[in-house]
């Protein structure tokens, strides 16, 4: 029932909604006039229209509120919906745990579901099983969430039993100790999931233990679930963190924000006044991992830097810049031949089997960068000459990866074509438009949002001007000012021969972080 969160669905704090929503609200006549072609800046224009659209008619608008213990209310009605998602987002994850008491968010939310002063674990289920709910829970390095997706009618009497969970839990030790083979079965399946890992060991070794929670693994040593972690630690840690200014009831669906604010404040309005919440800080230092498995056919890196936290201004630009470079996936071959992308370029490579490009935010800093995996080509060289299956992955993998860390770099001091930039700032604004398709996904934005800038959802319409407003020459002056000169992170899990050398990418990073570099 309660999982714990992907790295990779931290992807993008600046999510644009419907566009395409806006469009079919709208007359066809009104957004997009007959007759007009499908260049770029034909759908540049169409986005506009739609941007001023969903501008003028407060498309997804959201309403804010706050109790008198600082607990927060944020609310996206949607008056056709007769569902909705309801739940409660907390300031509170494995950033804010040290080694000592490493994986504790992530086992409180797991022993919540086992009963409450008011509720047993069997009342609890029945409640949401009874009424054809959908209740989940996942912890993520910076927040933890706990959500209920219901019908309207039922959304009170969710929210009430979620703020039981939240403020009267047990946490009886035969609970306690029952769920331990239950993370640890948890653990052992994300450790066998190698984009899991990898990521892990991205952050393990882009930042400084010493000085923040973020290099820490969110479920926690394999030592600290079977024995550390107790009750004591689990009641500190909801004590310090699970106090009225750090939370939100985030509601997106048929429910009124009147309505929203008065279950608020009957459920929630009695929680602790004092926010607790230690100062964010971190300490950046790069560095590599490498994990050599001899039996792995893939081979699998990644490759990162550090950049401006998820409020920053900046990141319009950089989200247009990470666009510009894009991705690419064997399985999906002929989506990526024609796209106006940098790594388009690779899909003659036989060994190679995807390009992920991922942006991980945090409130004062984001990890931005790529994922590469190759696996087992033809067999041949270039030249024609047999190689082995490692061989002609580690070729491969070398040349992309070197050919990708040169292109940032080269985008620092060669300007992208107006025709370019219109058709990556079209792609990047669907691409976002298609995340938000349900109710689920919208809630999951707008809690994400209310973390990562102080309380606010930036409208669709303010991410679609502003992401329409990035100039190639804010292309050009965030790439100098993040990537050129920065030092990497790199994690590397397959093949001992196919492991990419750190220095060698070093040496690609500084080698072109000169003007008009070529690759």
């Amino acid at each position: 029932m309660s999982t714990a969160m992907p790295h990779a669905a931290t992807s993008s704090a600046m999510h644009s909604s419907s566009v395409a929503a806006a469009a079919t609200a709208a007359t066809v006549s009104d957004l997009f006039p007959a007759g007009s072609g499908q260049t770029a800046a034909d759908r540049i224009a169409f986005v506009r229209r739609a941007a001023d659209w969903m501008k003028t008619n407060e498309c997804n608008a959201v309403q804010y509120g706050k109790l008198s213990n600082g607990f927060s209310v944020a609310t996206m009605h949607l008056p056709h919906l007769t569902f909705g998602t309801y739940g409660v987002y907390i300031d509170a994850g494995s950033r804010y745990e040290t080694r000592a008491n490493n994986g504790t968010a992530h086992f409180l939310e797991h022993l919540l579901f086992k009963g409450t002063k008011h509720f047993t674990k069997q009342e609890i289920d029945m409640l949401f099983e009874s009424t054809g709910s959908h209740f989940n829970a996942y912890t993520s390095r910076d927040r933890t969430a706990y959500y209920v997706k219901c019908f309207n009618e039922h959304a009170e009497a969710c929210i009430r039993c979620l703020s039981d969970i939240l403020q009267y839990s047990h946490l009886r030790e035969r609970d306690i100790s029952d769920e331990r083979g239950t993370i640890m079965a948890e653990l052992n399946h994300v450790e066998s999931i190698v984009d899991e890992v990898i990521m892990d060991q991205m952050h393990a070794v882009a930042f400084d233990s010493s000085t923040s929670g973020l290099p820490l693994t969110i479920l926690g040593f394999p030592d600290m679930i079977q024995r550390g972690i107790d009750r004591d630690m689990m009641t500190k840690f909801t004590e310090t963190h699970y106090t009225g200014p750090r939370m939100t009831l985030v509601s997106v669906g048929g429910m009124r924000h009147e309505e929203a604010m008065d279950i608020a404040e009957r459920h929630f309005g009695k929680m602790p006044s004092v926010s607790n919440r230690p100062p964010l800080t971190h300490r950046y230092v790069g560095g590599d991992s490498v994990m050599w498995n001899s039996r792995m056919l893939s081979s699998n890196l990644v490759w990162a830097i550090p950049i401006c936290g998820a409020s920053h201004e900046d990141n319009y630009a950089l989200q247009v810049a990470h666009c510009a470079i894009g991705g690419y996936q064997r399985d999906s071959h002929d989506v990526f031949v024609n796209l106006p992308r940098f790594n388009s370029r690779f899909v003659t490579e036989p060994a190679l089997d995807r390009i992920q490009p991922f942006y991980t935010p945090y409130e004062e800093v984001s990890l931005f960068g790529f994922n590469f995996v190759t696996v087992p080509g033809d067999g041949s060289s270039e030249a024609g000459g047999a190689t082995s299956v490692s061989d002609h992955s580690y070729s491969t993998l070398q040349r992309v990866v070197d050919s990708n860390v040169a292109e940032w770099i080269r985008m620092a001091y060669e300007p992208l074509s107006q025709e370019r930039l219109d058709d990556v700032k079209a792609i990047y604004l669907a691409a976002q438009t298609m995340l938000l398709d349900n109710s689920t996904n919208l809630w999951e934005d707008l809690g994400r949002q209310t973390v990562h800038f102080g309380g606010r959802r930036r409208p669709d319409w303010e991410v679609a001007e502003r992401i329409l407003a990035v100039t190639a020459e804010d292309v050009m002056r965030v790439m100098k000012k993040y990537i050129v000169g920065s030092r990497p992170s790199v994690a590397f899990i397959g093949h001992p021969k196919c492991a990419a050398g750190y220095d060698a990418l070093l040496d690609v990073a500084f080698r072109t972080s000169q003007p008009r570099a070529t690759i």
